[in-house]
């Protein structure tokens, strides 16, 4: 079995959770890219998991509006969140 290939350059630190956070990440895919310290590979699987993560959120921002949208007298003010797969 080949061990894995480790890019140069790569940070182990966690990505900050925002949009601002998933907006670095790409452009340090893109430098890295650029600069020849990331593996295509590596970048093109970052932006699809980037896209799948905008994806999520924009249903969940649907979700959230089409709650304010229908929301009934009673209603919690603040929507809840979506829940997915095991947790619905």
């Amino acid at each position: 079995m080949s061990k894995p290939s480790k890019d140069v350059g790569v940070s182990l630190d966690p990505v900050v959770r925002t949009g601002e956070g998933l907006r670095d990440a790409l452009f340090d895919e893109i430098d890295g890219l650029r600069n020849g310290t990331r593996n295509p590979q590596h970048s093109i699987a970052v932006a699809k998991l980037s896209c799948q993560i905008i994806n999520t959120v924009r249903i969940e921002v649907e979700y959230q509006r089409h709650l304010q949208a229908n929301r009934t007298e009673g209603a919690p003010e603040t929507p809840q969140t979506v829940r997915l797969g095991k947790a619905a």
